[in-house]
């Protein structure tokens, strides 16, 4: 039984992007140029953050607070980058939650999805499949949501006058995000996952109040 629950979680994993995207395309129309753009972005990212890894000593505190910094910087900087000179053109909210799917799409695919194939495959071998579990399909879908999140508040420092703060914001909650849950991850993963909740809905909230300025603004 543990095998086939181990394979529609690997399925849903490999899946949950595309199907974010498409289900926003059915709702807006929004173009597939972003969704690839943000999953293409977040691999160079991923090449340049693994070259930078090689000079910091792994763990510790003082690993975790320099691999979290270094990844709000990567992350949201390339992903100013690429709205700004890939796919300028596509300027609207749905634009950049399409990126966002693709770049949270990119870290599950790359990130977490070999993991769990390579414990489902020992799992096989060893005759006992151990399942990822409710809990880690809640973080993988967290994980693409605050993707969003931060690609609306850096679409908004792209395309609005004055507005270059909110990628400021981004790193800065980026690092603190993966900074707060990274280390409580030490402790417990459920409080983790919790602490990663909250700070999504948050930044949701944040981002849903922003853009609700900036439109009534402009």
């Amino acid at each position: 039984m543990n095998v086939i629950i181990e394979l529609i979680e690997i399925i849903i994993t490999a899946a949950m992007p595309l199907a974010v995207y498409l289900f926003l395309r059915k709702r807006t129309g929004a173009a597939l140029k972003p969704f690839l753009t943000g999953f293409f972005t977040y691999m160079v990212v991923s090449w340049i953050r693994a070259l930078f890894r090689l000079l910091l000593q792994s763990g510790g505190v003082g690993y975790i607070a320099a691999n979290t910094a270094l990844s709000g910087v990567l992350e949201e900087v390339g992903r100013y980058v690429a709205m700004m000179y890939v796919m300028h053109e596509y300027d609207k909210w749905h634009d950049a939650i399409a990126y966002g799917a693709g770049h949270g799409g990119a870290e599950l695919i790359l990130g977490n999805l070999p993991v769990m194939v390579d414990s489902f495959l020992k799992g096989i071998h060893a005759g006992e499949v151990e399942t990822e579990g409710l809990f880690s399909m809640i973080a993988f879908a967290d994980c693409v949501f605050i993707h969003i999140v931060f690609s609306v508040l850096v679409m908004a420092a792209v395309h609005y006058r004055e507005s270059k703060k909110y990628l400021y914001i981004a790193i800065v909650m980026h690092f603190l995000s993966d900074l707060v849950c990274g280390l409580l991850m030490q402790l417990d993963a459920l409080l983790s996952l919790f602490a990663s909740l909250c700070i999504t809905a948050l930044l949701y909230e944040y981002a849903r109040r922003t853009v609700k300025a900036l439109d009534n603004d402009g």
